[in-house]
Parts: structure tokens; sequence; C-alpha cells
């Protein structure tokens, strides 16, 4: 089961705009939300729907057991379950892509996706397996540590029919095992279709 929240766009809409998928819904989306609040109205910030993808569990242990699971797509021999972040690619645009597109006046030319640690990883590899699945990718602090192999697809990365626009965020004192600035330039390779 899945905890779906979605924060609409301030003021009048005209016409479609577009959707923002936030995994770590139960970390997350309250504060995207709270900042695309904040910005509405703002030259910089255009309108959008904000679609957070969480767990109904309300203890910690639990959503982060599943969190685990779902975002990762490599079983990492953990106390926890891994390894289902397929299952969870295909649930999000399968299932719920869909659903939100039939119900709001979302642009499916202009989907986003947006994950940090795990969820960065898991973005990171939706980006690579399903590339025409959103068109821009908000991917912060990525866990590519758990998938080193990740580094040597995305140098290869190429996208000739849709560009892709790719943005990295890495903390200042982040470790390097997590290996996030490898991956800004892995896709930062001129001519491969991705901005970053």
């Amino acid at each position: 089961d899945f905890l779906i929240q979605v924060a609409r766009p301030f003021g009048e809409v005209k016409g479609k705009v577009p959707a923002v998928y936030i995994t770590d819904g139960n970390m997350l989306f309250m504060a995207a939300a709270a900042v695309a609040a904040a910005n509405a109205g703002k030259d910089s910030t255009g309108p959008a729907y904000y679609v957070g993808i969480g767990y109904p569990e309300q203890d910690r242990d639990l959503w982060f057991r599943d969190r685990s699971a779902h975002l990762t797509h490599v079983d990492m021999k953990a106390k926890v379950a891994t390894g289902q972040g397929e299952k969870f690619a295909q649930f999000l645009i399968r299932e719920l892509r869909p659903a939100i597109e039939k119900r709001y006046p979302v642009d499916p030319e202009r989907r986003v996706l947006a994950g940090y640690s795990f969820g960065g990883l898991f973005a990171t590899r939706v980006l690579l397996d399903h590339p025409d699945a959103f068109q821009t990718y908000l991917i912060g602090s990525p866990s590519i540590w758990v998938e080193p192999a990740l580094l040597e697809r995305a140098k290869a990365f190429s996208t000739a029919a849709a560009p892709k626009r790719v943005f990295i965020a890495i903390g200042a004192l982040e470790p390097p095992f997590m290996r996030a600035v490898e991956l800004r330039d892995a896709l930062s390779r001129p001519g491969n279709g991705v901005t970053v």
C-alpha cells in the first residue's frame, strides 16, 4: 500500500502544468509542498502539481523498511528487503502516473521525478532504464555506492528522441563513497542529450 499525497498549484492555472513525483513522500512531500506554496506566483517558480509517494504506516521503521525495498534495484544482502525497484518503477509509470494524468490537468510532456539518497539512486535507474518516463530528474545525494555499475551505464547513456534535464544535488560535506560527483561527471558528456 502507498500513501499518495497531491499538492495543487496555488491560484489560477491556465492549461496543463508539470507534475513533480517525489519519492520518500513521508519525509519530503510536506517540505516540497511548503516550498511550492511559499514561491507561488514568483517568476522563478511556475505552477505544478506535487505528488508525494509514501507509505500509510506512521512508524518510521516500517516505512523505512518499505522504502529500502522499493527504491533499490539490487539485493543488498541487508537485514531489510531490497531489490524491488523495477516493480516500484512499473507501479509509478504504469499505474500512478496515468491515474494522476487522468485526474489532474498535468502536462505529460513535463513530468519530473525527484528522489533523495535511495530515492536519488532510484531516479538514476529510472533515467537509465526508462528514459522516456520523465523529462526532468531531480537527484539528491544519490546512493550510487549501492550499484556502482550505474556509473558505466551513465557514461554510455544517450537520448536522441527527447533531451533530458538532470539536476544533481551534492552536499558540501557528502562522503565520497556516495559517488554523486562521479554520476554528475558521467552524465555530463557532451552530445548525449542530457543537460546536467
